[in-house]
């Protein structure tokens, strides 16, 4: 047969899959039901107490964000004893909960997915037993897409209709010879389209196939079942014996495992992620009644934690499976975190919270992180993992790279303290089927397994995910023909674990990755949605504040500290998810986030003050301020005083300024606030202000006592000449402080992605309407600036020039209007640095400033946290802020993304008043902790001050010796009668013999790792004990009083 004709008869084999797809079940009765409609959703079936209707074929019902109910009672009759009887829902629903005997049984999607059309009700069905059946349906909610341009409502590429349509609910019974044969064809029909497999045996496979071709009815619908019957039987026959034949025992493997990538919110509100879990877990857990050998992994404790609460009965059944070795929570994490924009301690938390959680409920602790879908990985994770008990990690997003083929697929990952995690690539979102397992196996690029020197195996973890869903029975059935089939890879079902064991034994010399895994996409993830990135930074600095607070109150005999803070943290770790805290979800869950991390600060930051507030006694002009950072305070601080009569006393100096916030501050110099503790200043009623100041501005040229400062007609800076150096710190290009604002419209993924062309569309703004001096005096001088950004936006800008310090900060208000733009804010700085440096969390990672390599053009806008330096030998310039993440560094031009104006999946393109503050920082002597990090820090964390003095006066909690060791976290034990440190090197400087000193002498202290297990105790020599620390070196210690 000529090739052409013969491609047209195995085509045509392959639309007799779907056509006998459609046959495997029939209908052999109808459910009658009711229904109600509700905007509630319910967690149990509902009573005798509302509203049921009958419901017939026909029935309209459905309204955005609303649900309907549909319920009745099935006896099975006589002719049905015995057999195995499924449910077909037919609601129209979008999703849809399966309930039986009012516990949850599954999932049905609507007729354009149609993912799970089939759910067992009985295994062997007894005439006369009676089942109380109950269907919750979704009608869906407005969405207006992923993608620029998109008009219409979508949430999975076909508009959102609201009127749903019930036709019935069908008891249907299995014809188990068309399900095998079906299956069976689809197996065979994928080998023979492999390119992988050798070619005889698929000369074998096509000439079975051509021959079963001649039995089949190519129309069975048009001829009864006893006619189209036989020849299938035939057919099936004549190919089943094409599934024997097996593989060499030295080919390669894959290991499989079910999953539903389940995101906490996205398209849908978080709300809806409960229903989604229920659904999804619920079909999982029917699915290991029906196939023994099926495993299950979930990823976010938060989820499980969620069916304890709202399905509890799904929750048991999941304790149930986990006892079996069958599910599998294994990720380590409360939620899957977006790991470049939380900070190190939002990190380690999210993995005590989830280990402590899988320990407590399901007996034991992830060896595995498991995070396929966010948008790039920190440096600092290998250390972290190693910290909290995890060995393994696995992704599966790198192979979204717009830019370079990621290397590899199974490695070590070595992170920027040196510690290396095993990591594999497995892929998600696909079936357990022969074209999957050939093509993850054989595949080329990130497709397939790239260096098979190395390794011989992929781990497949199938099912449908994002909203969940998770694998369907007919994935089973797929996977049940391909364990060991020639020309397919051996597959088995097993665990993550399990195969990541069997992985990391077999692999052979497994290539090194050092350094971050940075994502070539999304990079507009580190930018939009302003508000909710700010409030990430300030709830972060608010918790932390809490808990020193609290461990303070603790060792000077106060009750032990509020579980308020730990449900707090909980509600700041659910909204660092991967796809809320980088501002890509539909607008009620950006508004959900605003409002809960909001509460968390203002909360935060009232129970602090109440508990400094109980260390002092009234005294009318006395003010107790605590400092919150690890190391002496002595530069300005500013405290929120709002009465214009209250100065401070000598010898301190002060000034008063109202900012560009609005807010009265009352400015306090030649203070020292001890490290972790507390200092009182004096202030006088009705004193006398200084004025004299160190500052002069003329002619648009301010001088200081650092700089001489020339501004230009737009109100940006034109030159900056550093005293101490004579340096000119402009460089050859736009202005400092130059604001540029583009069209940004990406080729896809609006919320998500800026496109390296994004660059060429950035416009200077020279829209200048006002500049005026609006404060001088002893400690500070204040320039206030107003411009007009594109079509509808503006900005005022406070520019803040220091006595005390060569930093300049830019407080900025921001009235955002404009879609699809991008505003940035440049710094062209004269300074010679191949790399710049980025804080990441515990440290920071060099990154190019120039595009010698494919891989530097790829890292075209990348993270920083609190700050990025650009530094010779003997002196540098760092550009500081408080709540931005998103920068670009090319050449000496450091240009901090302040706003991104996408509006899919929020069309709102993130308008709203924002405020942002950033600081320029010149520095001699180069990069170090002094010069650039403590600045960075004491920019975004105040000191906290209460009326009064303090009673306290107990110095320093804790004291460091060694300034490159960064105290950042005290916060209350998980357990005993102790608090917790965590401690890292800052510098890549490793040191030793750091000595750490207690105010109060504590009974023991004990080296921990992340999870705050002991690893040792440490030796005190009185009050002070010893440390080596390793470049980037995290530690953890647990101090008992």
């Amino acid at each position: 047969m000529h090739r052409n004709h013969l491609q047209k008869t195995l085509d045509k084999l392959r639309k007799l899959e779907e056509v006998y797809e459609t046959l495997i079940f029939e209908k052999v009765d109808e459910v009658r039901v009711c229904f109600f409609e509700t905007l509630e959703h319910l967690y149990s079936v509902p009573g005798e107490g509302v509203d049921w209707l009958s419901a017939g074929q026909g029935l309209i019902w459905g309204q955005p964000w609303g649900s309907a109910w549909f319920k009745g009672a099935y006896e099975v009759p006589e002719h049905l004893n015995g057999c195995k009887l499924f449910i077909q829902a037919k609601t129209d629903g979008v999703e849809t909960l399966f309930w039986v005997n009012g516990q949850p049984r599954g999932i049905f999607d609507d007729p354009i997915r149609s993912y799970h059309r089939t759910m067992l009700l009985a295994t062997e069905a007894r005439s006369g037993e009676q089942y109380e059946l109950a269907f919750e349906s979704y009608a869906g909610h407005p969405c207006v897409g992923t993608q620029p341009y998109q008009l219409y409502e979508t949430g999975d590429g076909s508009p959102i209709r609201y009127k749903r349509v019930f036709q019935s609910i069908n008891v249907v019974l299995c014809r188990e010879y068309v399900q095998d044969f079906v299956f069976n064809l689809r197996t065979l029909n994928q080998i023979v389209r492999s390119e992988a497999v050798d070619d005889f045996r698929k000369g074998k496979i096509i000439n079975a196939l051509v021959e079963a071709f001649r039995y089949l009815h190519q129309s069975p619908d048009e001829v009864s079942e006893e006619v189209w019957q036989p020849g299938l039987e035939a057919a099936a026959q004549t190919i089943k014996v094409l599934l024997e034949p097996k593989n060499s025992p030295s080919g390669p493997r894959a290991g499989l495992i079910g999953h539903s990538h389940m995101d906490t919110a996205w398209l849908w509100t978080r709300d809806e992620t409960i229903r989604k879990c229920g659904r999804t877990y619920a079909n999982a857990l029917s699915l290991m009644e029906q196939y023994p050998e099926y495993t299950f992994v979930q990823s976010s404790a938060f989820h499980a934690e969620l069916m304890r609460r709202y399905y509890p009965s799904i929750f048991e059944g999941i304790k149930q499976r986990v006892a079996e070795g069958r599910w599998e929570p294994n990720g380590g994490v409360w939620v899957e975190v977006d790991c470049n924009l939380v900070s190190g301690e939002s990190l380690v938390r999210q993995f005590l919270k989830g280990q402590r959680y899988t320990l407590n409920h399901f007996g034991y602790k992830s060896d595995t992180f498991w995070l396929p879908d966010t948008f790039g990985y920190s440096a600092a994770i290998p250390q972290i993992l190693a910290g909290s008990g995890i060995r393994y990690f696995l992704t599966t997003k790198l192979s979204w790279n717009d830019t370079n083929l990621f290397p590899y697929d199974t490695f070590l990952w070595k992170g920027m303290d040196g510690t290396q995690v095993f990591t594999h690539f497995n892929t998600i979102h696909c079936w357990p089927d022969a074209e999957t397992v050939i093509n993850r196996i054989y595949g080329s690029g990130n497709g397939g397994i790239q260096h098979r020197q190395v390794n011989d195996r992929r781990l497949i973890s199938y099912g449908f995910g994002d909203g969940g869903g998770g694998p369907q029975y007919e994935m089973l059935e797929m996977a049940r023909r391909i364990q060991d089939t020639e020309g397919v890879p051996r597959s088995e079902h097993t665990t993550v674990s399990k195969f990541m064991r069997e992985l990391e034994e077999t692999a052979v010399n497994p290539p090194v990755h050092t350094g971050e895994l940075y994502l070539e996409g999304h990079r507009g993830t580190l930018t939009q949605m302003h508000q909710i990135k700010r409030n990430n930074r300030k709830a972060e600095i608010a918790l932390h504040n809490l808990e020193l607070a609290e461990v303070l109150r603790w060792i000077s005999g106060a009750d032990k500290p509020s579980v308020r803070t730990t449900e707090l943290y909980e509600l700041l770790l659910i909204n660092q998810f991967h796809d809320i805290l980088p501002g890509t979800s539909i607008p009620e869950v950006h508004d959900r986030a605003i409002r809960e991390v909001g509460s968390i600060i203002s909360e935060a930051g009232r129970m602090t003050e109440d508990l400094l507030a109980t260390t002092v006694t009234p005294a009318p002009q006395r003010i107790t301020v605590l400092n919150t950072l690890g190391w002496d305070r002595k530069g300005t601080i500013a405290l929120d005083f709002k009465d214009s009569s209250v100065q401070v006393a000598d010898p301190l100096r002060g000034q008063r300024i109202e900012d560009v916030f609005g807010k009265k501050k009352l400015l306090v110099g030649g203070v020292t606030v001890p490290a972790l503790g507390t200092a009182v200043i004096e202030v006088a009623q009705n004193a006398e202000e200084i004025t004299a100041s160190p500052f002069s501005y003329l002619d648009r040229q301010v001088k200081t006592p650092f700089a001489l400062v020339t501004f230009d007609n737009n109100g940006y800076i034109a030159s900056f000449i550093d005293n101490g150096t004579g340096r000119e710190l402009r460089g050859n290009g736009y202005p400092l402080n130059a604001f540029l604002l583009g069209e940004d419209v990406p080729a896809s993924w609006d919320n998500w992605d800026i496109d390296r062309d994004q660059a060429t569309k950035l416009q200077l703004q020279t829209s200048l309407e006002s500049q005026e001096l609006v404060a001088t005096g002893p400690l500070q001088l204040r320039i206030r600036s107003v411009y007009r950004l594109g079509k509808a936006s503006s900005l005022k800008q406070d520019i803040v020039f220091h006595s005390d310090t060569p930093q300049v900060d830019f407080e900025t208000v921001i009235d955002w209007k404009e879609k699809h733009q991008l505003l940035k804010v440049g710094f062209d700085v004269d300074i010679l640095a191949p790399q710049a440096r980025h804080e990441v969390q515990f440290g920071y990672v060099e990154r190019p400033t120039h595009t010698n390599t494919s891989y530097d053009q790829g890292m075209f806008e990348v993270c920083n946290h609190k700050w990025t330096d650009l530094s010779e030998n003997r002196f540098g310039v760092a550009l500081l802020n408080d709540c931005k993440y998103g920068i670009s560094v090319e050449s000496s031009d450091m240009r901090l993304t302040l706003h991104k104006g996408g509006t899919h999946p929020d069309p709102r393109g993130d308008e709203g008043i924002h405020e942002v503050v950033y600081a320029l920082l010149p520095h001699e002597g180069g990069f170090g902790t002094e010069t650039v990090i403590r600045p960075a820090y004491e920019l975004n964390v105040g000191v906290i001050a209460v009326p009064g003095r303090s009673t306290e006066d107990i110095g320093s909690l804790v004291t460091v010796d060694a300034s490159n060791i960064i105290l950042e976290t005290v916060k209350p034990a998980e357990e005993g009668q102790a608090y917790v440190l965590r401690l890292y090197e800052a510098e890549r400087s490793a040191v030793k013999r750091v000595k750490v000193r207690f105010v109060k002498l504590p009974y023991r202290v004990a080296l921990t790792n992340m999870l705050e297990e002991e690893l040792q105790e440490i030796a005190l020599d009185g009050s002070v004990i010893s440390l080596d620390f390793r470049a980037f070196e995290i530690k953890t210690l647990k101090v008992f009083f």
